[in-house]
Formats: C-alpha cells, sequence, structure tokens
C-alpha cells in the first residue's frame, strides 16, 4: 500500500485507452501465466466506449494487483476470465463494470467475512506451496477508494474468486473509425471456439446491420462459405482465431477475392494484418477502415541478444523475433550477456533485449558494464515492472528505451524497423 501512497495521495486524470490498461495488466502476469499454463479470457463486448478519461497507470496498478492475486492463488491449467462491461450514464460519462473471476482455491465463508479488512486467503495452499495473504486486494481497493468507485469481492473454497470494481468515468468524444457499409458484403464468418470473441465481432458488425456467423474449425467454416455462395450471399470477411488457423488456405480460396484475418493473442502477430486480443469493437472498425498497418518481417541481419533467465520467457521472445525476420542470441543472466559482448560476437549484435530481475547479475548491473565498454548498442528494458521508478532507475543505467514485458507489439515492431533499417545502410 506504501507504493501507491508514496507517489501520489491524488488521481492525475488524462486521455486513456483502455485496450492498453488491459493489456498492460494482463502483461504484467504473463511470465507466471504461461509457466503454468493458465488461460486468461477476456470478454469487453459490451463497452462502447473504450477511450475514456482516467488515471492510466493507477488503472493499470489496480488491474496487476487483482490479476496477480487470482494467478498466484490460481490452479495450474485454471482460468482467469475478464469482463467489461459499460452502461451510460449521461451522454458524457458512463459506469464500467471490471469483473475478474479465477479458479483458483477461493476462501470459505469465514474467510470472505474479513475479506473486506484484510483480504486474507484461504490457509490451503497452491500447488507451487506458496500460502496466500491476498496483500495485492488490499491495495487494489485502496486506488478503487481513491477513484470513488465501488470494491466487491465473493469467494467459495476451492471454487475461485470473483472481484467486482464499478468506477464512473467521462468518455472521449471520438467516434469509431468511418466504415463503407456497402463494401462489406452480406455476411461475416467467425472461426472460434472463443465465444466472448464472437460476441464482440457480432457487436461490431451489429452497428453496421451485419450478420456474423460463427464455427468452430476451418473445415466447417469452408462448408459453410459453400452454402452461403450457392444462396448468392457475399462473405467478404473471415475472423479467425490463432487457435483454428491450421489449413487457412482452402478457407482463403473459399472467399471469394474476401479475405481471411487473424486474431492473435496479444504477445504475438503474423505477417500482414492481424488484430490483437483483446479485441475492442473499435478494433473492428479499425481494421474495416483500413487503419491497421501491417506487420512485415525485419530484415534478417538484424541480431538481437535476449538477456532472460526464464526458459518460457526465452523461447516465447525467440519465437516472436524470428518471426520477424531477426536472429537471436540468449543469455541466461546479465553476467553471460556482458561476457558476450566482450567477445568478437558482441560486436554485430543490433539491439539487446534486457530483463530487469535475474540471478548471478541483475540487467541494471550488466548494462552499466556494457556501456563500460564503450559500447553504444541499444538496450531496451524488458520488465513487467511499470512504475516510473523503474524506468528512471533503468535509464539512469544506460538503457535506450523500456518495454512492457513480455512484448508491447506496436512498440517492438518500430524499434525492429528502426535497428532494421539501420542494419541495412
Amino acid at each position: 500500500v506504501s507504493n501507491i501512497d508514496n507517489k501520489a495521495a491524488f488521481l492525475q486524470e488524462d486521455s486513456a485507452c483502455l485496450k492498453d490498461i488491459l493489456l498492460a495488466a494482463i502483461k504484467s502476469v504473463q511470465r507466471e501465466v504461461l509457466y503454468r499454463n493458465i488461460s486468461v479470457i477476456t470478454d469487453v463486448h459490451a463497452v462502447r466506449h473504450d477511450l475514456v478519461f482516467c488515471d492510466a497507470d493507477k488503472m493499470v496498478q489496480m488491474l496487476s494487483r487483482i490479476l496477480d492475486n487470482a494467478t498466484k492463488y490460481n490452479e495450474t491449467n485454471g482460468t482467469i476470465t475478464v469482463y467489461i462491461s459499460e452502461e451510460a450514464i449521461t451522454s458524457e460519462r458512463s459506469r464500467y463494470l471490471f469483473t475478474i473471476e479465477d479458479t483458483g482455491i477461493g476462501m470459505s465463508a469465514e474467510q470472505l467475512a474479513v475479506a473486506t479488512d484484510l483480504f486474507s486467503r484461504s490457509n490451503n495452499t497452491t500447488q507451487s506451496g506458496v500460502f496466500g495473504t491476498g496483500v495485492g486486494l488490499t491495495i487494489a481497493k485502496s486506488i478503487v477508494d481513491m477513484m470513488q468507485g465501488q470494491f466487491e469481492i465473493d469467494s467459495v473454497l476451492r471454487e475461485g474468486t470473483t472481484v467486482t470494481i464499478s468506477l464512473n468515468m467521462a468518455i472521449q468524444d471520438v467516434d469509431y473509425p468511418t466504415v463503407d457499409r456497402t463494401e462489406l458484403g452480406d455476411r461475416v464468418l467467425v472461426v472460434t471456439d472463443n465465444f466472448h470473441l464472437y460476441d464482440t465481432i457480432t457487436s461490431a458488425f451489429d452497428l453496421l446491420n451485419i450478420e456474423s456467423v460463427l464455427t468452430g474449425s476451418v473445415d466447417s467454416a469452408v462448408l459453410m462459405l459453400k452454402q452461403l455462395h450457392r444462396r448468392g450471399k457475399v462473405c467478404k470477411h473471415c475472423f479467425i482465431d490463432s487457435s483454428c488457423i491450421e489449413h487457412w488456405d482452402a478457407l482463403s480460396s473459399e472467399l471469394h477475392h474476401g479475405v481471411v484475418i487473424p486474431i492473435v493473442p496479444y504477445y504475438a502477430s503474423c505477417e500482414g494484418v492481424s488484430i490483437a486480443q483483446p479485441v475492442f469493437i473499435r478494433d473492428i472498425y479499425s481494421y474495416l477502415a483500413g487503419d491497421i498497418v501491417p506487420v512485415e518481417a525485419s530484415n534478417p541481419k538484424c541480431r538481437i541478444l535476449v538477456v532472460e533467465d526464464n526458459e518460457i520467457n526465452q523461447e516465447l521472445m525467440q519465437e516472436i523475433l524470428q518471426e520477424r525476420g531477426a536472429e537471436v542470441v540468449i543469455a541466461d543472466n546479465g553476467e553471460v550477456a556482458v561476457n558476450i559482448m566482450k567477445s568478437e560476437e558482441g560486436q554485430t549484435l543490433n539491439l539487446i533485449l534486457m530483463d530487469l530481475q535475474m540471478p548471478v547479475m541483475n540487467g541494471f548491473d550488466a548494462t552499466r558494464a556494457i556501456r563500460e565498454l564503450g559500447l553504444a548498442v541499444p538496450i531496451i528494458a524488458v520488465s513487467a515492472n511499470s512504475f516510473t521508478e523503474d524506468r528512471d532507475k533503468a535509464y539512469a543505467a544506460g538503457m535506450s528505451d523500456f518495454i512492457p514485458k513480455p512484448f508491447d507489439m506496436s512498440r517492438l515492431n518500430e524499434i525492429l524497423q528502426s535497428i532494421a533499417n539501420r542494419a541495412s545502410e
């Protein structure tokens, strides 16, 4: 709680994007989520105004604390579901309801009775053997109180916990991008087994009076397209969840000059146009209006040193970077990274992605050591910690930039393209 109190006792409201806020909060727990195979599901189909005025930093802190709690006391292979809905209050303000459900260890009725004061967790342990105290919920509630919102918690032992937050926020007077309705065809096909994702896409096209058709596999989608074609119906757009993306060539051929749009996890992308989850209605309109910039592979001459001690994160980062044409070198800690930079191989590296907290030598000390070698290679801090003091400390150590962990994909693409351009000069 002191970390919040020390920062400021007041809110700094400014224009903000709910997608950016939600992404930053999810990224803060992604390492643990990936390690324990916990599914994070989002449902934002009931949000009409995703651009608001609020203190974005405190919103991220609040949601990050709740998600951290939901992750820490969840089961391996468990689920966390984040719902955001909106109810209009006036033409300028809306009430937003944030609901975070987990399938974790939960609390007994006795523990729940005192949760509003102590947010105590069950004396049971998770499989990792960690005893729960729920301190993160106390911090989250203090932020909600600061925002004059409402905070509720419900829990059932061995079934999970639900945290509900209600906040009134001013909405930005920004319309969705303009879309030419005549170019959209008669139907939109959605290939996914994620009903939350389907609801969002349906909500977007309902506003355009276009029917959305759901199917759970590429094979059934192909059959459905053939049926639509025989009936003289035109389908120009097919949104496909990345989990169903195999054999999509057959799907493309049946669209008859239509396009397939992949919906990818937030930490990934694919060549061409795609939409990253969580998907808001504005994302669909931005795609239809042509506002989403296609992803292109980076120049293969871009060689990147990834300094990361977690093997899962190493594999994830390597896959993402290689998809963009980069060559990747892995260092398990800061000391290994410094030794690489001292070698001839270090002279061939165009970029360093540096984790901050590692055994043997952390990212701050490693960066100082590399700068002492007289090397000006860009060093980007990659961290789940997004507090201002962490950024300041990274810059003071000699780092060039800061990316929330695992990746802010749009910012990563900008950096890789910039490095690739310099490498090709």
